[in-house]
């Protein structure tokens, strides 16, 4: 049966591919942000060009709409949440919040972390550029369990890789690479937790009023070993180029890669829930969306981007 869905955000990455598919399945969607960075939709997606954070704008929306199900892909402070915190209660069926990887404060583990072993306390052993990113992931999750209401479902995601991805993290190591120099990376990273974005949108679409979902927290992530990522998207030469230095020493020295990794993570519990995934191999993903990356984002001038120097520099203070 056909169903009416609002998505908060939707403009770039998978919300909008989320948006795609589930517009091709039937759904009537709806898209809501400001237009910043997509002002253009295909006639199947309806697009409310506004401000999340305005409350007026929201009134509207909502005074004339019911969802089915409401998917949230870009709050990331507690008070967003707020906002909608009525309309989540009486406007909708499902809300569905993206949550991170990140909110259980590590970059690695040695085993696969279970959700419940999230606990919004530091240890100091967290990268420190992201720490507040990860602290207000975590406490929109809390303000979603107390707004009342119980057809809530978090999913906790890790890195999202894939064509589209604007963030550029593929051609970040590419540039490195064709540069001749050595990268840069903690040596405590061993296996990481990403995912490609086809298979978080079907996920999220499998995950939409699913009532075995409804008060549940819920961990998405397709492990992989580092080297294992690098040698199926750069080839097996480019890991004679990677460097490994304590995380606290990169840290402490003012330098961090523009993205966290994410530990592995425990998906027994979801599978459980809406059936096994199977998750798209590195070999099918990789190398084509490095190629999307370089057709699409390879003049992109982020400034974190920039810090080539410094990573040079401490490459060669670790060689001694």
């Amino acid at each position: 049966m056909s169903k009416k869905v609002l998505i908060l955000g939707g403009a770039r990455f998978h919300g909008f591919q989320l948006a795609k598919k589930l517009s091709s399945e039937g759904n009537l969607v709806y898209v809501l942000n400001r237009g910043n960075f997509r002002d253009k939709y295909p006639s199947s997606i309806n697009f409310l060009k506004g401000d999340r954070e305005d409350p007026l704008f929201l009134k509207e929306i909502f005074s004339r709409n019911y969802f089915d199900c409401i998917f949230d892909n870009n709050a990331y402070l507690p008070r967003q949440i707020g906002l909608i915190s009525d309309y989540i209660k009486n406007k909708c069926n499902h809300y569905i919040f993206t949550s991170s990887a990140s909110v259980y404060l590590k970059n690695f583990s040695d085993h696969l972390l279970t959700e419940k072993e999230a606990t919004g306390i530091s240890n100091g052993n967290y990268n420190p550029f992201f720490e507040q990113y990860a602290l207000n992931k975590f406490e929109c999750e809390n303000k979603i369990k107390k707004i009342g209401g119980k057809k809530y479902t978090i999913l906790r995601t890790p890195n999202v890789f894939g064509e589209g991805d604007f963030s550029g993290k593929l051609i970040f190591f590419n540039t490195r690479i064709e540069d001749g120099g050595n990268i840069l990376l903690e040596k405590e990273v061993n296996q990481v937790g990403i995912i490609y974005v086809n298979d978080l949108v079907n996920i999220l679409a499998k995950t939409m009023n699913c009532e075995r979902c409804f008060e549940k927290t819920l961990n998405i992530s397709c492990p992989t070993f580092i080297n294992n990522f690098f040698s199926e998207i750069y080839g097996e030469k480019c890991l004679e180029k990677l460097t490994f230095m304590s995380s606290k020493e990169m840290w402490g020295n003012n330098y961090s890669l523009p993205f966290e990794w994410n530990p592995p993570l425990e998906t027994s519990l979801i599978q459980s829930l809406i059936g096994e995934t199977n998750y798209t191999p590195i070999s099918e993903w990789g190398k084509k969306t490095l190629v999307w990356e370089k057709n699409n984002l390879g003049d992109i001038k982020r400034p974190e981007f920039s810090n080539r120097g410094k990573e040079l520099n401490l490459i060669k203070k670790y060689n001694g």
